[in-house]
């Protein structure tokens, strides 16, 4: 038997889809650089998220990995992001941990 929280779970209609939506956010968005990504967010009342790992962060699976990383750790931590539109980029290889990648985004804040 599985236990599923409604909660818990990352919607389909969450993740940001629409292509001229994504090149708009890349445009116009604000942009907060971590150690480590770097974040494109507006503010707004639909929140939405899209994932972005470029092919020089390493090979798919390094990739992949990175994407379920940031995909937990926005699913966990939903409330810390209420208003967003978000797009988690990383641009180059992550040498760390999942809980320094998930404390890195924590502390970081939205103006």
């Amino acid at each position: 038997m599985t236990l599923t929280l409604d909660n818990e779970r990352l919607e389909k209609d969450l993740i940001l889809s629409r292509q001229s939506e994504i090149r708009e956010l890349f445009d116009r968005g604000k942009r907060i650089k971590s150690k480590y990504i770097l974040i494109y967010y507006d503010k707004t009342p639909a929140e939405q998220v899209g994932f972005f790992v470029q092919k020089k962060s390493g090979n798919s699976p390094k990739r992949n990995l990175y994407k379920r990383w940031l995909r937990e750790i926005y699913r966990r931590n939903k409330s810390h992001f209420t208003g967003l539109k978000l797009i988690f980029y990383v641009h180059k290889p992550l040498n760390i941990s999942y809980h320094e990648l998930a404390d890195d985004i924590l502390s970081l804040e939205f103006k």
